[in-house]
């Protein structure tokens, strides 16, 4: 079930726009994107960035057959691959998180380094900034990473147990957060998302096993679900987004699952994955005569299908959701449907009870 604490001052901006009510209507699976060990596919995704006109840029943590890490390029609506960077870098070994800022420059933390790096649009490295410890400004771990409105980038400092804001150029801007389980205290938390509407800060509170959402001074707002497998509750969720209408995606790793939540912290939905062999899964196939075989006696095709150890979740432009299903190499795409309300066609908000 979900939990949620409201404080009486919920110190939200009292400018900030309400996310619309919606008429939902469900999310359509369109495809999966991604094939394991192919030159231009995903091997170790862990998180993606998606830009203003639908490119996606998908962080790969490559282990072994692989000693480098990677960020593909491709072009989801036509199932195509533009580019990828290819990296070894001893400045920026273990890769965790990517954001993209409006300029084409994408900045990527590092939990071994303790750093971020900054590349540009043809893969070039052209900045750097961060350093171990944990003073103001320091880094230990530095994970979940994400652009506000104001293009300020919040920074989940992991193995420090608190959030980070920071200038695209490494100056500080915020710190809070400390270890703990009580509201507002973090164990490990990993994925970070800014709610564009208020301008609060969702953290995934990985170890804890819940959602919090904060204001910008770190000022605990809600608190959503708990340890378990029900709806609503969580095992490790290490990814969170919030769209456009307000709805919080989450990525439910220990559960195999993503969770959609709508503004108030509602459960709405779930997915489990749907996942279907892609054209390139296809041709793999069909090169492969012993896989051939393999897959002819496999008395079921369902588990392959479904999410294992989803990381991270975005949202394009388009309303499409992109849940980065970490486990099998891929990511899987869904189209959102629903029509935002205006005021007049609904009627007063009413609170429906909360059911133990």
């Amino acid at each position: 079930m979900t939990q949620t604490q409201e404080p009486p001052d919920t110190k939200t901006s009292p400018a900030a726009a309400e996310p619309p009510v919606l008429l939902r209507i469900g999310h359509v699976y369109e495809r999966s994107l991604g094939a394991i060990m192919s030159p231009t596919g995903f091997y170790g995704p862990l998180d993606m960035a998606v830009g203003p006109d639908g490119m996606l840029f998908v962080l790969n943590r490559a282990t072994t057959p692989f000693d480098y890490w990677r960020v593909t390029k491709c072009l989801p609506q036509d199932d195509e691959y533009v580019d990828e960077f290819n990296y070894r870098e001893e400045e920026q070994p273990w890769p965790v998180g990517i954001a993209l800022d409006s300029n084409g420059l994408f900045y990527i933390t590092d939990d071994s380094a303790d750093n971020v790096c900054v590349y540009d649009m043809d893969g070039k490295r052209v900045g750097k900034w961060g350093e171990a410890g944990d003073a103001l400004g320091q880094l230990s771990a530095p994970a979940g990473i994400r652009l506000d409105e104001d293009e300020n980038l919040w920074i989940v400092d992991s193995a420090n147990h608190r959030v980070q804001q920071f200038t695209r150029d490494g100056d500080v801007l915020r710190t809070w957060g400390q270890f703990g389980s009580e509201p507002g205290q973090f164990n490990f938390p990993w994925g970070i998302s800014p709610d564009p509407f208020s301008g609060d800060v969702f953290v995934a509170d990985w170890r804890n096993d819940r959602v919090q959402r904060l204001t910008r001074d770190g000022e605990v707002i809600q608190v959503i679900g708990r340890k378990g497998t029900e709806d609503g509750e969580f095992n490790h969720p290490s990814g969170v987004t919030v769209d456009k209408y307000g709805d919080i995606y989450v990525a439910d790793q220990g559960n195999n699952r993503v969770q959609l939540f709508n503004s108030r912290g509602r459960f709405v939905e779930k997915f489990v994955g749907d996942a279907t062999v892609n054209k390139r899964g296809v041709d793999r196939l069909l090169a492969n005569p012993d896989m051939l075989r393999m897959r002819d006696n496999v008395p079921s095709m369902e588990p392959e299908k479904r999410f294992k150890k989803p990381t991270s979740v975005a949202v394009g432009p388009d309303d499409r959701v992109y849940m980065v299903d970490s486990g099998r190499f891929r990511v899987q795409v869904y189209q959102k449907q629903c029509i935002a309300l205006d005021p007049d066609q609904v009627g007063p908000q009413i609170e429906s009870p909360v059911i133990d």
